[in-house]
């Protein structure tokens, strides 16, 4: 779908229609693996009606092969998480419109975002099935089928967004929880367990290293990572390491290494031994103990790394040995989508703004 559009007047047909079938999965690039990011206003839980909601997606990614005719509009569940999406109705009312401005120049007023060619495409209820997790990213299961034929121009060039406009009064089968329907986001640096908390390698307290803090906010290439550990034993001297190999990761060290020959029963060490970088650490007197700020040179982008740290306490086994909680974490790309999400929950006012999810958008199937 590559092949674009010629700059000017283009007459666009939304309705039912005979003619083969092409699609375009919005935002583009983003729609083919199942990722953490998700929406969770598609099917907003009761405290949250009415919601006010716009998706802007970059007019560049859509009609660009195929017929320009929507016959329908579909989402799907979320398939990073194992959360139950059930059947149920959403009452609402769906425009399509047109921005001057890309998504990313989104306005916070509602109606400036789709104040271009802007036509009514749904008014009512619409029934959703249930939707199961399975591999991969899932089907597109919640499909709005465009019926009464509509039509408005595209002046492709003039125009830069798509604007999906939805007003959602009322749901059945939502009524308190958060449903996780797929979107995307962008790729920021995150964290993930390198196995479990180590609860029954225990500190002579009788505490274990149950706690972290740390922010993935400036988790990029170049940027900057630290940790802090908690729950250690007030005052107690220790190291941390680094390594490119962990628990799903293995290098030429058969992991989880078992500390019980060395006399210290139930501990594991769940990193690579390979050559990496190895830092004192000692805890206060609260039995916090922080990694000092460490840089992230260039070149490391959507790479991983490891982290694992090991405690003196003479009191607590034979070898006096505790490990810490280890972690899996992820740099990010800054890749993000051209999309854009505005919302207002519980908007019985009809304000005019809502807020942003900056550049997240929804995932979405046009299909022509």
């Amino acid at each position: 779908m590559n092949k674009s559009l010629a700059l000017g007047a283009c007459a666009l047909l939304v309705c039912g229609s005979l003619s083969a079938q092409t699609y375009d999965d919005l935002p583009a690039g983003f729609t083919t693996t199942a990722d953490k990011n998700y929406d969770y206003f598609l099917l907003p839980r009761t405290s949250y009606h009415p919601v006010h909601i716009q998706y802007a997606y970059d007019l560049k990614e859509i009609f660009n092969t195929g017929s320009p005719i929507i016959q329908s509009l579909s989402w799907r569940r979320n398939n990073y998480y194992g959360n139950a999406v059930p059947a149920g109705s959403v009452t609402m009312t769906v425009n399509l419109g047109y921005s001057t401005a890309l998504p990313a120049a989104m306005s916070s007023t509602f109606a400036n975002n789709i104040a271009v060619g802007k036509v009514q495409i749904f008014k009512g209820t619409m029934n959703y099935p249930a939707a199961v997790k399975a591999t991969g990213p899932a089907p597109w299961t919640h499909v709005l089928k465009i019926i009464k034929p509509i039509i408005f121009v595209v002046q492709k060039g003039t125009n830069k967004s798509m604007t999906v406009d939805m007003v959602i009064t009322a749901t059945t089968g939502y009524t308190t929880s958060t449903y996780t329907m797929d979107a995307a986001a962008p790729d920021t640096g995150g964290r993930l367990s390198n196995g479990s908390a180590p609860s029954q390698c225990k500190f002579s307290n009788a505490k274990y290293a149950s706690s972290l803090g740390y922010s993935t906010s400036n988790m990029k290439s170049p940027g900057s990572w630290y940790v802090r550990y908690g729950s250690i034993l007030p005052n107690a001297p220790g190291i941390m390491t680094i390594s490119g190999f962990g628990l799903d990761n293995k290098g030429t060290w058969p992991l989880p290494i078992s500390l019980t020959p060395l006399g210290a029963p139930n501990c594991n060490w769940h990193v690579g031994l390979e050559a990496g970088i190895w830092i004192p650490v000692t805890a206060n007197a609260s039995g916090s103990a922080t990694v000092p700020t460490l840089p992230i040179p260039s070149g490391f982008s959507g790479k991983h790394f490891y982290d694992h740290s090991l405690w003196l306490d003479q009191k607590a086994n034979k070898a006096g040995l505790v490990v810490g909680w280890s972690s899996k974490w992820y740099i990010g790309t800054g890749k993000a989508p051209s999309a854009n999400t505005l919302y207002k929950t519980a908007d019985t006012a009809s304000s005019p703004t809502g807020s942003f999810r900056r550049s997240y958008g929804t995932h979405l199937r046009l299909t022509r």
